[in-house]
């Protein structure tokens, strides 16, 4: 029979061995928000895809009546707030359509917010900064670029923040969970679209040049690809690594992971959405 101090010491390395479990499981720095919808197109592959059937009825549940156009996609929090930008004001909505509050940025807000693991909330504003806010709506802290920020940002598994901005000189801005700046790199142009995040961690991202540019973790070039116009479009990636985006040029383009062309397909009039990819690869 195990004595009374066996059985706690027992018992204390259980606990211990559960604690380093559970803090392998979670991401040092941060990562996305287990929830219905945290980023922009949902994920960092940017599917599009949600894992619940829409509504049989499309009848409306509510409206929150903001005051100013809304050009900013929404997220979602894992408690099911609702965060958007519109004019110079996120919003946090609660489930039922009320006002949880508001914060006021410098200008407007285009971007769409992020949702980290810990509920912290990223967005972007067009007074060149990046916000942090905290789940009561207070400011965590901001990063300050020297440009518009139209690019909706990323979450990295390490809790990097990636964001693009109007600056051709630093246009992709790789920002640390406390604020700090990690990098930044140019892709010689404006960036308005959001970073897509391979399963690898290289970052896909789409710039005014009309190039899709894949980048390495640490800031490096890894490659792009000319597409024929401006792009806006934000990249999609697919279970095998397939990079999409949409061009001007009428064209969807169909990349590979090493940046060659796989395919293109043409399309009646410019794109300017981005891509969305089905369980089935769609």
């Amino acid at each position: 029979m195990l004595s009374k101090k066996a059985i706690i010491g027992s018992i204390v390395a259980i606990a211990l061995l559960l604690l380093g479990a559970t803090a392998a499981a979670t991401p040092k720095g941060g990562g996305l928000a287990d929830s219905p919808w945290p980023m922009f197109h949902h994920d960092l592959q940017h599917t599009g895809r949600s894992m619940y059937d829409g509504p049989d009825c499309p009848v409306l549940k509510w409206s929150y009546t903001t005051e100013s156009y809304v050009e900013s996609p929404p997220a979602i929090a894992t408690d099911g707030t609702i965060y958007v930008g519109s004019g110079n004001k996120l919003y946090a909505i609660n489930p039922d359509g009320s006002l949880k509050w508001s914060y006021t940025t410098g200008y407007y807000v285009t971007s769409s917010p992020a949702v980290s693991y810990d509920g912290t909330v990223y967005v972007g504003s067009l007074d060149n900064k990046l916000y942090a806010i905290n789940p009561d709506g207070s400011l965590k802290w901001s990063y300050l670029t020297r440009a518009d920020i139209r690019s909706s940002p990323a979450i990295g598994a390490d809790g990097t923040v990636y964001i693009g901005t109007d600056d051709h000189d630093f246009s992709l801005h790789a920002v640390n969970p406390d604020g700090s700046p990690l990098w930044s790199c140019s892709t010689n142009h404006h960036i308005r679209s959001s970073p897509a995040i391979g399963v690898d961690g290289t970052i896909y991202v789409s710039s005014g040049d009309g190039k899709l540019y894949a980048i390495n973790p640490d800031g490096s070039p890894k490659w792009s690809y000319i597409t024929g116009y401006s792009l806006g479009s934000s990249p999609a990636i697919a279970s095998d690594g397939t990079v999409y985006v949409g061009c001007p040029d009428t064209k969807l383009y169909a990349i590979n992971p090493d940046g060659s062309l796989k395919w293109t397909y043409v399309t009646g009039g410019s794109i300017h959405s981005s891509p969305a990819i089905g369980s089935d690869g769609w």
